[in-house]
């Protein structure tokens, strides 16, 4: 098995390594998304306090959770910047990987 692993190690490509890379980057991919959608929790939370749900609430608290909408919708308007980088360095991965895989077609040609 020991073996095996390092000649694995021996023959890894450009594009197994790209590969992994688009890995590591696809989780940061779902990083971003999963902290839209525990802000848009946070704002549909809120949107029902407006509401005096579950529960009657105070004017304050009201103009409170309104004000607790805005931050979040602003947290979410960052997150959505830094979701848009990290997919602009997975396409960007993305487009390696393609070409060292043509290129490695290219060879098995010759």
């Amino acid at each position: 098995m020991a073996a095996e692993g390092s000649r694995r190690a021996l023959t890894e490509s450009a594009a197994d390594r790209q590969s992994e890379v688009l890995d590591v980057q696809l989780l940061d991919v779902f990083a971003q998304i999963e902290a839209l959608l525990r802000l848009g929790r946070e704002v549909q939370r809120e949107a029902l306090r407006v509401r005096g749900l579950p529960m009657p609430v105070t004017p304050t608290q009201r103009r409170d959770a309104g004000q607790a909408i805005f931050r979040h919708l602003g947290e979410m308007t960052s997150e959505c910047r830094s979701l848009g980088e990290v997919l602009g360095e997975l396409h960007g991965t993305a487009a390696e990987l393609d070409r060292l895989l043509k290129g490695e077609g290219e060879e098995e040609l010759r």
